[in-house]
């Protein structure tokens, strides 16, 4: 707990004393979230008797099932937690260990099926009936660890820890993130996911307008209609779990109706305690972007595929995907980091750095026939980042091919940076 920061700050940027200072949002501990988080603990009337510095501690939570190995089909389904009050930079280093394991879930038994099949005429499994099992499986385990009397009294009451300056402070747990895959999404926020009406595990933005995402229409629709976890919310809920508890069917109208038009199911959320929860912030605002799944691993890889199918068509006799796999290899990088070949990064997306994912639109630009009427070896780059505590940056750049190796975010969040020459964002 060395460099833990004891209380939230802003950071300004004002590199000319003419310009307006501007807000950088690098840490969540810069964020509004936790300066109102801060605010409002210091004040609450504070323990009797207690003289002691009031902390925030920020809690940020993971969990991903994974196979074990390529050659079985036993899973693990790990829980990590990690401090919001220590800096990302420290974070990302393993050599730090400040990611803690915090839970190893467990998942439906196989035997389930059996005793489901045993119970049905036609001997099948209903899909809507094993996604409402496994959320209350889930759910049921993360009761076991947010319930705990411990956690519950650093929650309303804090605890007192021995410092490393040696000063005694009173620390109040407080949840303000959650990131997992789409599918652990909808399972954490009791939704039923692509099989709803509204998908997102934050907005109530139905399947009907999902087209328009991206477009300033869409930005506005998705903050009218967030999805909030409130006394509504969970008085339809538990409505609904009654009446299924008492002898109806999970598809029965007066279960599945009330809960259809939000995409909601008849699950006691483990999360439904906003004492536990971070100003501003429920259990559907903390479902932040997960950044290897959903882009990684997820958006930029299906480009990346299809890049190389376009490769393929578009120089029929030619072997423009080896051209590819020739500039990979004499492209500059740590040692054994990246392969030499685009084949084998189906194994490599999780953890090449993410400039590198570039690399390929930059490279290949030069392959094809230029059709855009731009002049030749200039590749047109967006950047985006969104984050719910923060605003969005996008920055969009025309970079030289020729000089592109590797590029890296400034800690400042004001430059990128290129083989010793600084681009200023504007």
């Amino acid at each position: 707990m060395r460099l833990f920061h004891y209380e939230p700050s802003e950071i300004l940027w004002q590199p000319d004393p003419s310009i307006a200072a501007r807000r950088v949002h690098s840490e969540l501990y810069n964020s509004d979230a936790f300066l109102r988080t801060h605010q409002e603990l210091q004040d609450t009337p504070a323990t009797p008797g207690c003289k002691l510095q009031r902390v925030v501690a920020g809690l940020m939570f993971w969990s991903d099932a994974t196979h074990v190995s390529s050659f079985s089909d036993e899973k693990l389904w790990p829980g990590y937690m990690a401090f919001a009050n220590e800096s990302k930079y420290q974070r990302c280093r393993p050599s730090q260990n400040l990611y803690h394991h915090v839970a190893y879930f467990s998942d439906l038994p196989d035997e389930l099926k059996d005793l489901v099949t045993s119970k049905t005429k036609k001997g099948n499994v209903p899909d809507k009936l094993m996604h409402f099992c496994k959320q209350e499986m889930l759910h049921a385990q993360w009761k076991i660890i947010l319930n705990d009397d411990e956690f519950q009294d650093a929650v309303k009451n804090g605890i007192v820890l021995k410092c490393p300056d040696g000063d005694y402070r009173r620390f109040f747990i407080r949840i303000f993130t959650y990131s997992a895959d789409y599918q652990e999404k909808v399972l954490i926020a009791t939704i039923r996911g692509t099989n709803g009406l509204c998908p997102c595990s934050r907005c109530l933005v139905s399947q009907a307008d999902l087209s328009k995402m991206g477009t300033a229409e869409d930005l506005v629709l998705r903050e009218q209609t967030s999805r909030k976890d409130d006394d509504a919310r969970l008085a339809l809920v538990q409505t609904a779990r009654g009446k299924l508890l008492g002898g109806l069917g999970l598809s029965n109208a007066a279960v599945d109706g009330p809960l259809k038009t939000q995409s909601l199911q008849p699950v006691s959320n483990a999360f439904s305690n906003p004492k536990m929860f971070a100003s501003g912030v429920d259990i559907f605002s903390a479902l932040v972007v997960d950044q290897m799944h959903e882009f990684e691993q997820g958006v930029w890889k299906d480009l990346f595929v299809h890049l190389l199918r376009v490769l393929v068509a578009s120089g029929p006799g030619q072997s423009l995907a080896h051209v590819l796999d020739r500039r990979y290899g004499v492209t500059a990088r740590s040692p054994d980091s990246l392969p030499n070949n685009s084949p084998h990064f189906r194994a490599l997306l999780d953890s090449v750095w993410s400039p590198v994912l570039e690399e390929p639109f930059v490279d290949s630009r030069k392959m094809f026939p230029n059709r855009s009427g731009k002049r030749p070896g200039i590749t047109r780059i967006s950047y985006s980042a969104p984050s719910p505590f923060s605003m969005t940056y996008c920055q969009t750049r025309y970079i030289p091919q020729p000089s592109f190796r590797f590029w890296r975010f400034v800690p400042s969040g004001m430059h990128w940076r290129n083989s010793g020459c600084i681009r200023t964002i504007r």
